[in-house]
Parts: structure tokens; C-alpha cells; sequence
């Protein structure tokens, strides 16, 4: 599932500001459990999944056109502005997680370098029954859903949101789940970028 996330201008001297509130936020923080992760890093995996795709679909579509098929370059077109918008969104987000430090997920497996309908592509980390999902609280309001990756059935509960002792600054969003197996985590939130709520969906792995 592709979400064509659009540019909208940000002001530039308040990117600057909050990466600098940051910086000083987490200069003496604490290195977090395994089964604790950054929000950030959730989405940076669905960003980079579905970078490899577009780019698939992209090199596909300039093998049509060479070969005459004129009618194609509409869809290279907006598959281009796909692809240059997850990369500026990945960008962004990489100034900030620059700056916290909390280890990143594992490296994905070989077989995760082409996802696609027979590979769903669980994020490489290990979800408990019990774990946690850092973010910064300049987010403003965040919805998560975890379901069942076979039936969609809702698996999730939220145990507690509060203000994490490892990490001034970030919100710890803790969820329980009674479920072993393949699972889709859905979040919402809000988008500096577009100054509007966005919703992506990564696969886990529930053990």
C-alpha cells in the first residue's frame, strides 16, 4: 500500500529550534530496554520498504516507455514525485533521530530487500507482550492499532501513556497484547510536514 504523503513549506528557523531543543533534551539520557523503540525508526522502515518498491515500479515503467509506450510516463511522473517525497520525509526525520539516542532496529533480513505481496516483511525486532513506543511529545495527539495480521481482528491494548524515565522530553506509549504471530501495527500521527494527520502500517512479529 503506497501513501502519497505531500510537501507543505515548513519554517525552517522552527526545524532548527527543535532539533536544538532536542539536542539539549537528551544529552544525558539513558540507554532504553530491547523491547522499548523510537516511533521514528517504525517509520523510517515503512518509508525505506516502500522506496524500494516505488523504485521497482519506477525502473519497470522506464522499460515500457523506451520500448514506445508513451501512455506510461503520466504514471512515471507521479511514481517520481512518490519516490522525491518519501526521500525528503525520510531526510527529516533522520535530523531528528540523530539526535536521540536509542539503539536503531536490527538490519532487515536479506529476503526484505524486495517486499512485495509474498513477503509482508516483519519489522527485524522483537515484539513481546508487552513493549513500548517512544515519541516526542511536539507530535501532538497519536493513535496506535495493532491487528492480527490474518483476520484484522484488533489484538492491541494500551496499557499506559506517560513521560518516559529513560528520556526527557519523549512519551512512552505502552501496549499489551495477548497474540503470538504475525501482526500490523497502525499509526496516526501528526505530520509537521503536511500539518495534517498521517497513518502508515508496518508488519511485526509478536513472540
Amino acid at each position: 500500500m503506497l501513501l502519497l504523503i505531500l510537501f507543505v513549506g515548513a519554517c525552517e528557523q522552527d526545524h532548527v529550534n527543535d532539533l536544538n531543543d532536542l539536542d539539549q533534551k537528551f544529552a544525558k539520557s539513558r540507554v532504553v530496554s530491547e523491547t522499548t523503540y523510537l516511533e521514528l525508526h517504525l517509520h523510517q522502515y515503512f518509508l525505506e520498504n516502500e522506496l524500494t518498491l516505488l523504485n521497482e515500479e519506477r525502473s519497470r515503467l522506464i522499460a515500457e516507455i523506451e520500448s514506445g509506450n508513451d501512455e506510461k510516463i503520466p504514471e512515471l511522473e507521479e511514481v517520481q514525485q512518490q519516490i522525491n517525497t518519501y526521500k525528503g520525509y525520510h531526510e527529516y526525520n533522520e535530523e531528528f533521530i540523530a539526535r536521540i539516542d536509542i539503539p536503531r532496529l536490527p538490519p532487515k533480513p536479506n529476503p526484505c530487500d524486495r517486499p512485495g505481496e509474498d513477503n509482508n516483511c516483519p519489522v527485524p525486532a522483537v515484539f513481546e507482550d508487552v513493549f513500548k513506543i517512544l515519541l516526542h511529545n511536539e507530535q501532538g495527539d497519536v493513535s496506535m492499532t495493532l491487528t492480527d495480521n490474518n483476520n484484522g481482528k484488533i489484538i492491541s491494548e494500551l496499557v499506559g501513556l506517560e513521560y518516559s524515565p529513560d528520556y526527557e522530553g519523549l512519551l512512552s506509549y505502552q501496549m499489551a497484547v495477548d497474540h503470538v504471530g504475525d501482526a500490523v501495527l497502525h499509526i496516526t500521527k501528526y505530520s509537521e510536514l503536511m500539518d495534517a494527520e498521517i497513518t502508515y502500517a508496518v508488519n511485526v512479529k509478536i513472540e
